[in-house]
């Protein structure tokens, strides 16, 4: 049985918790998510194919443009560490090493597509860089939280993450924004955007630097350094959009970003630099061949590339695809055919065992079948695929959820799925590999209530993710293998309500993310955590309040090989923001108002209060 009183949190939490569980309760359920008013957001992550967010069976999230604007995140990790289910690590400030855990999974078990592109390392655990996406180049997130690897394969074990880029408009655009903030941070944004006929398009760049804290916080490890450790971040996208008629569509879109932020390396006295870099680029086809009958043909390419200096160390991973979509829509029900090819690339002096020492590669090829019925508040999803990796072989996973309207307004989901991630090219072929490496595999179960009257929303989810094989270095063959096993078992409950003009949210966790072999928690992860929002327009002025709350975690101190724990915390954030005129509006950015001490990952410091004053022009004519 779950219980807060099992639990010992930091101070101020157990208040803002009970605040929370109030809210819950004012709506009879937990509530999920609340939009503002308007047209009801269609989500493609869950499916691959439109559908309106009420329908949906899976627990999903969508952050739009407001809700970033809105918000005091100063980086894409920020920004979903502030949603229901997922948390994050991160080593120092922002462009230090960081990890998301949704639902308690690892890093590597979130999967990251940007505009459908997948991003995925093939380099050590891998995993998605998060760091590498400036939030002003973002239109929307869609936050899939469950096992979808009957939809999109290998990697979403836990969740999927898929960022929109910015979209263009059918008048010409132009934005541009300014920031200054504390600790030396600069920020410089611009977009333009616009249609000529049946040409449409879109640039927008960014660029981001900050003089940083130290990073090592414990003058007694061997990594301290008193220095500051900052960073500079560079992007740029476009997109060329080609509407051929009103059947066919041709699209092109590219992101290019550069982060170089500085560290302190083990027992190094000098200035260490890490650079990742991520480039995406794809081109897509979008056709009506019959009223009830589309497709879309998907050639992409991602590209990263880590490096440090001067300590000389790099790696860099490719990923080329081709993915071919079709969807039929029969009045109340839907099918879904997806092909996919997908070659990876992996350059690292480590890749010992491979072919080619210094270089990797696999060919990855899917076949997904989806179908889905919609018919006044219930619903039913069927998915099953099949994967064939040229390394790892064949792996086949499945899905089914289910959704009832009980009542007007109440409504219950249950689902199954099982999932799976391949192990990465370094898994397999570094001086650590093992021949004999299996996919680490999960299998899901959840159930579901929502709840929606008026300006009330409210759900909670309930679930269980068993992941198996677990791949992990193994000290005794110096090697990795699959020895671990690990059950991720929680409840997740989110409230809205608009009064008075006032937006009212929040969202409260309870987790438990055990090694199933030593029955201890999983590192870094937190048994309660929680979040609070509330913003309304006041006086012309728009503002914001959110406060963000966790027990406490278990950590490693590596200096002395020994477990620690990591105190709980909570930090209060305000956003006040005011239009100055038609074209011009000012905001200022408060993180951590109070500045609360406290550390996602042990040794590693916060940057304390960070505030952050931006000036954006957006020309009305």
């Amino acid at each position: 049985m779950l219980s807060l009183n099992s639990v010992r949190l930091a101070p101020g939490v157990r208040s803002a918790v009970a605040v929370a569980c109030g809210l819950v309760w004012l709506s009879s359920a937990q509530l999920t998510w609340a939009a503002d008013v308007g047209l009801e957001p269609m989500v493609v992550t869950a499916t691959r194919a439109p559908v309106p967010l009420s329908e949906l069976v899976a627990d999903v999230t969508v952050v739009s443009r407001q809700d970033i604007e809105r918000s005091v995140a100063s980086d894409l990790l920020d920004l979903l560490r502030q949603q229901p289910g997922i948390e994050m690590a991160r080593n120092g400030g922002p462009g230090g090493s960081s990890s998301v855990f949704t639902r308690g999974a690892d890093n590597r078990f979130t999967a990251l597509l940007i505009d459908g592109v997948r991003v995925d390392a093939q380099s050590g655990d891998g995993g998605a860089p998060w760091l590498n996406i400036p939030l002003s180049q973002i239109e929307r997130i869609e936050i899939l939280r469950g096992p979808a690897s009957a939809v999109y394969g290998s990697d979403a074990v836990a969740g999927v993450v898929q960022v929109f880029t910015r979209q263009s408009g059918a008048k010409p655009t132009l934005e541009l924004g300014t920031g200054l903030g504390s600790h030396g941070t600069t920020q410089a944004d611009a977009l333009i955007s616009g249609k000529q006929g049946a040409v449409d398009y879109m640039v927008a760049m960014n660029t981001d630097r900050s003089q940083g804290t130290a990073s090592i916080v414990n003058p007694a490890s061997a990594s301290y350094n008193a220095d500051k450790d900052g960073y500079r971040s560079h992007s740029a996208q476009g997109r060329l959009g080609w509407q051929i008629s009103p059947d066919h569509r041709l699209e092109v879109r590219a992101l290019g970003s550069e982060v170089d932020a500085q560290y302190d390396a083990y027992a190094s006295t000098g200035d260490d630099h890490s650079l990742n870099k991520l480039s995406t680029v794809n081109a897509s086809w979008s056709a009506r061949w019959l009223d009830h009958w589309r497709s879309q043909l998907i050639v992409s390419e991602a590209t990263q590339q880590y490096q440090t200096r001067p300590t000389l160390y790099g790696t860099e991973t490719r990923s080329r695809g081709l993915t071919f979509q079709n969807d039929v829509q029969f009045g109340i029900h839907g099918l879904h055919i997806t092909g996919e090819a997908r070659r990876d690339d992996l350059d690292n002096s480590g890749l010992t065992q491979s072919q080619t020492v210094g270089a990797a590669d696999r060919a990855i090829d899917g076949l997904a079948l989806g179908y889905d019925l919609h018919k006044g508040g219930h619903a039913l999803q069927v998915n099953a695929r099949t994967d064939r990796d040229s390394e790892f072989g064949t792996h086949t996973t499945g899905s089914i959820a289910g959704g009832v309207q009980i009542v007007e307004g109440l409504r219950l989901t249950a689902s199954g799925a099982t999932a799976f991630r391949a192990p990465t090219l370094y898994h397999r072929f570094s001086q650590y590999g093992f021949v004999g490496l299996q996919p680490e595999s999960a299998r899901n179960a959840e159930v579901g209530v929502s709840y929606k009257t008026g300006n009330v929303t409210s759900s909670m989810a309930i679930y269980r993710n068993r992941i198996s094989n677990l791949i992990d270095y193994d000290g005794a063959c110096n090697c990795y293998q699959n020895v671990g096993r690990a059950v991720l078992k929680g409840v997740t409950l989110q409230a809205g309500w608009t009064v008075s003009g006032v937006r009212l949210s929040g969202a409260l966790d309870f987790l438990s993310a055990r090694n199933e072999d030593t029955k201890e928690q999983l590192l870094r992860r937190a048994r309660r955590h929680a979040s609070l929002k509330a913003d309304t327009d006041l006086a012309g002025w728009d503002v914001g309040v959110q406060w963000l709350g966790s027990s406490s975690r278990s950590d490693f101190d590596w200096d002395q090989y020994a477990p620690v724990s990591l105190h709980g915390y909570s930090a209060f954030n305000v956003m006040i923001g005011r239009a100055l005129s038609p074209d011009w509006k000012v905001q200022l950015k408060v993180d951590n108002a109070f500045q609360n001490d406290y550390q996602t990952a042990y040794g590693y410091g916060g940057t304390g209060r960070k505030a952050l004053l931006t000036l954006h022009w957006t020309p009305s004519h």
